[in-house]
């Protein structure tokens, strides 16, 4: 390796191209001609060699064979950890009753292949019983995949009969970052599937006969010649990685028009000095270029608008994807496409927690919690149902006096009103009557949860009038998430509300259809998608630089097996210790990752532009640098736009020509000095707030009046009372303890049924776990619930309920069109019975529905009839359906039976 580094830097400048002239510098004096020329022979022939000069010039960035002693300090205290590491992660699998995919993956693999290499007796049972293999999207499969299906393969006995179909595109190998290796497609190809040699079993290569699929079913003729004219051009120089370019033929007819199919549109912007923060007006010059693209879009999208009414009336599709690589492309957008009032699909691109509408409510709810929240209370004042002004907030509740910052803001909202504005007085009034009303509410849903108290508050504060459908449907994802948190309010102010709210994300405008529209992703989220018109934002934009780690790995393929027969070497470099530059290892790791990153690059521009069915619109805002004498040069370009400079340089280039000779025309720049339409102004703070007058309905008083009300009815039939996640794991423990008794009744006497259900405990113990809950608090759920459903089957009432009845059924699903839609329900118990609790005979159904809610000191006379108005509505679908399948002349009876206070409420319907 050293003489490898000599003679690099013999032969080559520090450029790393070959040295032309040899001169002393290099140890040839002015009186070795003969030596030169013999120099310049030896050059001539090495650079007729294909890839030579630049093969030397990267063994000048190879790393040194052996760690030094700080680096291998370090790599082993890694090792170390990571054991450790490992160790700790199967203690939380086996506490979680879960595991990852990685962990199902590597237990797959112990499965198949065991310690010595061969297939274990599993391996042979398994691999006989598979005659036929076909593994879709193969281009994305990482070595481990590899690994897995040559030890499957190779315990097959016999390759008779057999066969292995794989289908992929290398050119659509997108995932590196999930460990997917482009490079094993084409070894596969070329060398077939290795597999591990096996004593008694045919272990010669997998070899695959290959069929190229070049023929374009999806896009318009010229746009496939369009990308075959790009991709050729961005593919003409090898990248390494063996994967080429092969044009695609189209099948699709030539469309009558002569619309140009693919479009680059630019914007350019000035370049600061490396190292150097811009100055302000090159900051705004950025700014009002990145703001006319994204005008642009918007603009565009909006012009499509009616061939997306158009194919909606006719049952066509036409749909708008805007592709970017990176999700803060997509906010800006999505924002203006808010901002123009276009409905748009945004697949994964904001958190729940993002939403304003979620923050206004969130707001609300740690202001009902805390009183002395000042944060939670200044944003409820805020939100859009208030919208206090600032002037008015800080009079409200600082005016720079000390001692009202330590006061409550409620305290200060009822003293201080009459110091704020009509407008702002007015809102305030509005929010404190419901303020004074919330004590009366809570009082009368003495049971409600988390999630719906703080939507009924919502309701009364206007919140229903604030949002659009897209806000609801975040809203109610919100609802729902509250009443899963296992403490209620206490969860409200810790870690918990953040855990359930971490991995949500915002849902998608509901007026925007996934068939006519436009829809919002990440390129990678497109692949294996279609769109009518693609717009890829962005071109220019940098990716992601990565974080940093204490080791720096990447598994390659070998060109051949090494001495230890593999097929592959790991490269592996540890971080460099504090205050130290990288060493050599850590910086050739890097370096060969990222050289695979800018591999993809050109994949990836080729997936999003080979998503676009009939137009294709490139968004790119090149960057630009002024010399001492003021003139501008094209910079280095970034990013995809780097990775498609070979095809769309050119072009670039003369747009740049022609727009700095645009700019030096004086008659142009004082058409726009003279026209106001093109100054830039800074718009002020937009404050959304309801009328003055406005009040909120009186529907929201109560979950009944709501239900009633078509202009705030939800989505589903009827309300569900969910409770928090505890008081849900319970609910469904108990009624699969009772559904269990109910079916051993058929068979025998209750007290042998009723024996069998303590033996339950562990497994409904295990199902509790699996809702997220510690196995300590699984284990009380589960004891309460197998003594609430034990008491339930002594109980004269549940008894009955319960024995064996004519037609009876537990769980009982039905499906049906109600309201002009097909609906799905479940009835805890059906059974025909006399018209009364406890009697017998068939002259009646009954439909029963078990309900764990519990309420401390509740006068039950008082509680049955609130409780019942909740239910009811629910129950009266079960008997719409019930009359759909027998006749709407059979007589129902519905009744709730309440396990934890030994209560059965009946009526008929």
């Amino acid at each position: 390796r050293l003489m490898w580094k000599i003679l690099a830097d013999f032969l080559l400048t520090s450029s790393g191209t070959f040295r032309k002239r040899p001169d002393k510098n290099c140890g040839f004096p002015p009186d070795k001609k003969s030596e030169k020329e013999r120099f310049q022979r030896l050059v001539e022939g090495l650079n007729s060699i294909d890839g030579f000069e630049s093969a030397l010039h990267a063994v000048r960035a190879l790393p040194a064979a052996r760690y030094d002693e700080d680096e291998w300090s370090i790599i082993r205290a890694c090792f170390t950890l990571l054991r450790h590491a490992a160790g700790e992660l199967q203690l939380v699998f086996a506490e979680s009753g879960a595991v990852d995919y990685t962990e199902v993956a590597q237990i797959a693999q112990r499965v198949l292949r065991a310690p010595d290499g061969l297939p274990t007796d599993a391996a042979l049972v398994i691999a006989d019983n598979i005659h036929h293999l076909l593994v879709d999207e193969f281009q994305d499969t990482s070595r481990r995949q590899h690994q897995l299906l040559s030890s499957l393969i190779a315990a097959w006995p016999e390759r008779e009969g057999r066969t292995a179909f794989f289908v992929g595109d290398p050119m659509q190998s997108i995932y590196f970052f999930r460990d997917a290796d482009a490079e094993l497609f084409t070894r596969v190809k070329n060398l077939g599937l290795e597999l591990p040699a096996v004593d008694g079993l045919d272990n010669e290569p997998l070899t695959f006969g290959f069929t190229p699929l070049r023929a374009n079913f999806r896009t318009e003729a010229t746009l496939v010649e369009d990308n075959n004219q790009l991709f050729d051009s961005i593919f003409a120089c090898s990248d390494g990685s063996g994967i080429s370019f092969s044009s695609a033929l189209p099948m699709r007819d030539p469309a009558g028009n002569n619309t140009a199919r693919m479009q680059l549109h630019l914007e350019f912007v000035p370049q600061n000095a490396r190292g150097i923060a811009a100055d302000q007006p090159t900051l705004d010059k950025k700014d009002e270029a990145i703001s006319a693209q994204q005008q642009q879009i918007v603009d565009l999208i909006r012009s499509l608008q009616p061939h997306v009414k158009t194919a909606h009336e006719e049952d066509k599709k036409f749909r708008i994807a805007v592709l970017a690589r990176a999700k803060s492309s997509l906010v800006q957008i999505a924002e203006s496409l808010r901002a123009g009032q276009l409905p748009f699909r945004a697949v994964e691109l904001e958190t729940l927690q993002e939403r304003p509408e979620v923050l206004d409510a969130l707001a609300l709810a740690k202001a009902l919690v805390s009183p002395a929240d000042r944060v939670a209370w200044l944003g409820m004042l805020r939100a859009p149902w208030c919208g206090l002004s600032l002037a008015g907030l800080h009079r409200l509740t600082s005016n720079d006096d000390p001692e009202l910052l330590i006061r409550p803001v409620r305290e200060l909202m009822e003293e201080r009103i009459d110091l704020l504005n009509d407008e702002d007085r007015a809102a305030t009034a509005r929010v404190l009557s419901v303020l004074q009303s919330l004590p009366a509410l809570r009082a009368s849903l003495p049971t409600i949860t988390l999630g719906s108290w703080i939507e009924q508050v919502w309701l009364r504060m206007g919140g229903q009038a604030c949002v659009d459908a897209a806000g609801r449907a975040n809203l109610d994802l919100l609802w729902n998430s509250l009443d899963s948190l296992p403490h209620r309010e206490e969860d409200l102010l810790g870690p918990a509300l953040d855990a359930a709210l971490r991995d949500l994300m915002a849902l998608p405008d509901p007026d925007a259809s996934a068939e006519h529209g436009v829809q919002l992703m990440t390129i990678h989220k497109s692949k294996g998608l279609e769109f009518e018109v693609v717009i890829v934002p962005d071109l220019q934009a940098r990716g992601s630089q990565g974080d940093a780690r204490m080791l720096s790995w990447l598994e390659r393929g070998l060109s051949e097996p090494d001495e230890s027969e593999l097929i592959t070497e790991f490269l592996i470099a540890p971080l460099q210790p504090k205050g130290e530059e990288r060493g050599s290892a850590k910086a050739f790791v890097d370096r060969s990752i990222r050289e695979r990153e800018r591999q993809e690059m050109r994949r990836l521009l080729y997936v999003a532009a080979t998503r676009a069915r009939e137009e294709l619109h490139f968004f790119a805002c090149p960057a630009y640098k002024t010399d001492t004498e003021g003139e501008m040069t094209l910079a280095t370009a970034d990013g995809l736009l780097a990775t498609a400079w070979s095809a769309l340089g050119a072009e670039i280039s003369a747009r740049f020509t022609a727009w700095k000779a645009d700019r030096a025309q004086p008659e142009a720049v004082g058409a726009i000095a003279a026209s106001t339409d093109n100054l830039l102004t800074m718009p002020g703070t937009l404050i959304q707030r309801l009328p003055v007058d406005f009040c909120a309905t009186d529907a929201a008083s109560t979950p009944g009046e709501l239900a009633d009300n078509p202009a705030l009815q939800p989505e589903d039939l009827y309300e569900r009372h969910e409770g928090g996640l505890v008081s849900r794991a319970l609910g469904t423990a108990v009624h699969e303890l009772l559904e269990h008794f109910s079916k051993l009744r058929i068979r025998q006497d209750a007290v042998s049924s009723r024996a069998v259900l303590s033996s339950l405990l562990p497994s409904i113990a295990a199902q509790i776990r699996a809702r997220g809950l510690s196995p300590t608090e699984a284990t009380r759920i589960a004891q309460q619930a197998v003594q609430l459903a034990d008491a339930a089957t002594r109980n004269n009432t549940g008894a009955w309920i319960l024995a064996p009845h004519t037609t009876a059924s537990s769980e009982a699903a039905w499906s049906g069109y109600i309201q002009g839609k097909l609906r799905s329900v479940q009835a805890d118990r059906v059974f025909l019975a006399g018209p009364e609790p406890l009697s017998e005979g068939d002259s009646c159904w009954w439909i029963i529905d078990y309900k764990t809610t519990h309420a401390e000191d509740e006068d039950p006379d008082a509680l049955l009839p609130a409780l019942r108005e909740r239910y009811q509505k629910q129950l009266a679908i079960y008997a719409d359906m019930l009359r759909a399948l027998h006749g709407s002349s059979i007589r129902i009876r519905a009744g709730l039976f309440y396990p934890r206070m030994g209560l059965f409420d009946h009526w008929p319907i």
